[in-house]
C-alpha cells in the first residue's frame, strides 16, 4: 500500500462519510501510534441513531499499515468478547467505493464513557473503594480470558478447561487503551461501567518469555512465599502468563496512582503496608506480579476470586450497601449522555468525601455524584513495547 494509496483511502472514506445523509461528522480525534481516528453519528431507522468511530492508517509506514491490519484480525477473532471493543458494520458500507484499495479500514463502537485514564486523573486525591476496585480487575480478567478463549456469539468469557488457550497477549495494557463503555443490568457491572481493551495493533501470540531473575526470585516470590498459592494443574501459557502480568501492573498502577510503575517497582509498592487494600486483594495483585510466571494465579482461579469479590461479597457498612444506594450509584457514577460534548465532571467541592489525613476516601455516597468528563484523547495509545512474539498467519482464527 503506497503513500498515493494511503491518501486516497482517506479521501474516500472522507468522502463517503461526509456526503451520506445517514452519517453526522462529530469530531477527529487524537490520532493514535498506527491510527486515524474520526467518530459520527448513523442514523439507523425511525430517527434511533448510534455513534461510530472509524479508524484507518496514521501514514503510508509498513509498522503503521501492519498494526492496523493486526487489528482488525485480531478484533475479528475476539468479536463476540464483550469486554474488548465492539466491530461494527454499516449498511451499504463503504467497501464498494474502494475497488483497487486495500480496504485497511475499522469502523469500531463508540464507548461513551472515556478512559481509565481520566477517570483516575479526576480522582486523583480519591481513595478508591475496594469494591470500585474488584470491579476494575474483574473487567481486566474478563478481557483477558477471552484474548486465551474467544468466546462464541452470545457466551460469556468463561475459560474453557477442554480447549486448548491461545497464547495471545494484548501487548499494549494501559490505562488509555481501557475505556468504559454503558452501564449494565447484571451484577457485574453495578458500580462500574464495562471496561473494554482497546488497541490491539501490537497484538501477537507469544513464542518467548523472559527468563526471571534470581534476584527478583527470591526477594519478591521467595520471601513473600507465592509459591505456596500454586494451584495444581493450573493451564496457562505464556501469553496468559504475559496478560496476568499486565493485570497485577495495571491494578497496582491504579492503587497507587502512578501509571509509569514498572514491574519492579509495582512489585515494591504493592507491599506498602499503608495502602487502604483488603487482604485478598493486595495478595492477589501481589501474585499476579510474581516474577516466577506459575505463581501468577491461572486466569480460572483469577475470574472465579475476582467475580466472587464484586457480585458475592457483603462489606462493611451495610447502609451503603442497600439497594436503593446500589441504584443511586449505578444511575450517578455516569451520566447517561456521555462524554462527548454533553458530560462535564461536577467540581470536587459537590462530591461528598470522608476525609482522612491527606486523602479523601470515596464512599458510596459519594459515587453517585461522580461523572465523567469530555474525552480529549479517545482511544490514544502509548508508545509501541519492543516484545519477542511472531504474528500469526491471516488464515488463524481459532
Amino acid at each position: 500500500m503506497s503513500s498515493q494509496d494511503v491518501i486516497e483511502l482517506g479521501r474516500k472514506l472522507e468522502r463517503f462519510f461526509r456526503n451520506d445523509p445517514r452519517f453526522r461528522f462529530i469530531r477527529n480525534f487524537p490520532s493514535g501510534a498506527t491510527g486515524k481516528l474520526s467518530c459520527f453519528e448513523e442514523t439507523i431507522a425511525a430517527g434511533r441513531t448510534r455513534k461510530i468511530v472509524l479508524k484507518y492508517p496514521a501514514d503510508d509506514e509498513e509498522e503503521t499499515i501492519g498494526g492496523v491490519k493486526n487489528e482488525i484480525k485480531w478484533l475479528g477473532v475476539l468479536k463476540h468478547a464483550k469486554h474488548v471493543v465492539d466491530v461494527l458494520s454499516i449498511r451499504d458500507g463503504p467497501n464498494a467505493g474502494l475497488t483497487g484499495l486495500d480496504r485497511v479500514f475499522i469502523i469500531l463502537e463508540h464507548l461513551e464513557n472515556g478512559s481509565l485514564y481520566q477517570f483516575l486523573r479526576r480522582t486523583s486525591n480519591i481513595v478508591l473503594p475496594n469494591r470500585i476496585l474488584w470491579s476494575l480487575f474483574l473487567c481486566l480478567t474478563r478481557a483477558s480470558v477471552a484474548m486465551a478463549w474467544p468466546p462464541e456469539e452470545g457466551r460469556e468469557e468463561e475459560p474453557k478447561p477442554n480447549v486448548a488457550p491461545l497464547a495471545l497477549s494484548h501487548w499494549d495494557m494501559h490505562d488509555e487503551n481501557m475505556l468504559f463503555g454503558s452501564l449494565r443490568d447484571r451484577d457485574e457491572h453495578v458500580f462500574v461501567p464495562i471496561l473494554k481493551l482497546i488497541d490491539f495493533d501490537n497484538s501477537a501470540l507469544v513464542t518467548f518469555e523472559e527468563r526471571p531473575s534470581r534476584a527478583a526470585l527470591r526477594d519478591f516470590d521467595g520471601e513473600l512465599q507465592l509459591q505456596i498459592y500454586r494451584r495444581p494443574q493450573s493451564v496457562r501459557n505464556m501469553g496468559i502468563n504475559a496478560n496476568v502480568l499486565d493485570i497485577g501492573l495495571n491494578m497496582a498502577r491504579i492503587i497507587v496512582r502512578d501509571r509509569q510503575l514498572s514491574h519492579d517497582q509495582a512489585q515494591d509498592a504493592i507491599r506498602n503496608e499503608s495502602l487502604p487494600l483488603g487482604n485478598d486483594l493486595r495478595l492477589l495483585v501481589t501474585r499476579c506480579l510474581a516474577a516466577d510466571p506459575a505463581n501468577r494465579p491461572a486466569l480460572d482461579e483469577l475470574l472465579e476470586t475476582t467475580r466472587n469479590a464484586v457480585v458475592s461479597r457483603t462489606y462493611n457498612n451495610t447502609a451503603r450497601e442497600t439497594d436503593e444506594r446500589k441504584r443511586e450509584a449505578r444511575e450517578g457514577i455516569f451520566l447517561s449522555s456521555g462524554y462527548m460534548g454533553k458530560a462535564a465532571w461536577k467540581s470536587h467541592s459537590a462530591v461528598k468525601l470522608i476525609h482522612t489525613k491527606n486523602q479523601s476516601t470515596l464512599g458510596l455516597d459519594s459515587i453517585a455524584n461522580l461523572t465523567f468528563p469530555p474525552t480529549s484523547a479517545v482511544f490514544a495509545t502509548g508508545p509501541p513495547r519492543v516484545v519477542h512474539a511472531s504474528l500469526p498467519p491471516d488464515t488463524e482464527n481459532k
